[in-house]
């Protein structure tokens, strides 16, 4: 009878997955109610800037420069195209005479750069290629396989033809439209997606990535009075604060064309 007992309280109980499952589904509800509202609610919708320049006023022969990407590149809520960070950093580049021709699109993903946004690039001979993409591949799930493949289809087009700056992707959880914990998800999704980036970046000799999650990250975190009234795209302040952060990676893209320009270079 002793033995029996013992037999018995020695079985293993079956685990309570019960309790954890209902609330995962609760929190993934949650997180897909809160997406849905950031998506819908009543804010104003704003439409792209052309960022493109026919030519410069600078005394010397202009680099040809292309932008590719999303709405980090039209600037939507802005009050000029000069007030984009792209615009902002070449200021901050004293003698630089350049073009500008934009295919950037607000809403672009990945996989949109590829298919509607790479043969133009390419086509124009660029000196130099601006890309600004992935935020919107982040936010809305596509796996991380297909933005690595796509980036790298990118990547590999322009890099063989020009230099080649990459943006990267900044602290998606600062953007006030995303509560919590839809922002830290996004934050986490978005550095994520930065890091991939990078390594991608790191197989092309001719591209340079900016470390924007690290060098803006921490100053939108300090101050949430960095974006338009929709609530998600950078005001002119945002902006500034990114080309601060991208000046230097251009300058030395830069210093890269005009020395391969000179007949010794």
């Amino acid at each position: 009878m002793v033995a029996r007992n013992n037999a018995v309280a020695s079985r293993p109980s079956k685990p309570n997955v019960r309790g954890p499952l209902i609330v995962g589904i609760g929190a993934a509800a949650l997180v897909a109610a809160q997406g849905y509202h950031a998506g819908h609610r009543p804010l104003p919708h704003y439409q792209d800037h052309d960022i493109s320049v026919p030519t410069s006023d600078a005394n010397v022969t202009p680099i040809q420069i292309v932008a590719l990407g999303d709405s980090t590149l039209t600037g939507p809520g802005l009050e000029r195209p000069e007030d984009i960070w792209l615009h902002q950093a070449l200021e901050m580049v004293d003698g630089l005479g350049h073009c500008i021709r934009s295919f950037a699109k607000g809403g672009a993903r990945v996989r949109d750069v590829v298919d509607d946004q790479l043969v133009l690039a390419v086509a124009a001979s660029p000196d130099l290629a601006i890309i600004s993409i992935g935020s919107n591949d982040s936010l809305r799930g596509v796996t991380m396989p297909s933005m690595r493949r796509d980036l790298n289809t990118i990547l590999s087009g322009l890099a063989s033809i020009s230099v080649v700056v990459l943006l990267g992707i900044g602290d998606l959880g600062t953007i006030p439209r995303l509560p919590h914990p839809l922002a830290g998800l996004a934050r986490a999704r978005g550095k994520m997606v930065d890091r991939m980036q990078l390594e991608v970046a790191a197989n092309h000799e001719q591209v340079l990535k900016v470390p924007l999650y690290e060098l803006a990250g921490p100053v939108f975190r300090a101050n949430p009075n960095l974006f338009t009234p929709d609530l998600f795209h950078p005001n002119q302040a945002g902006q500034r604060v990114w080309a601060r952060a991208a000046a230097p990676t251009l300058c030395r893209a830069i210093s890269h064309i005009i020395g391969s320009k000179r007949p010794n270079g």
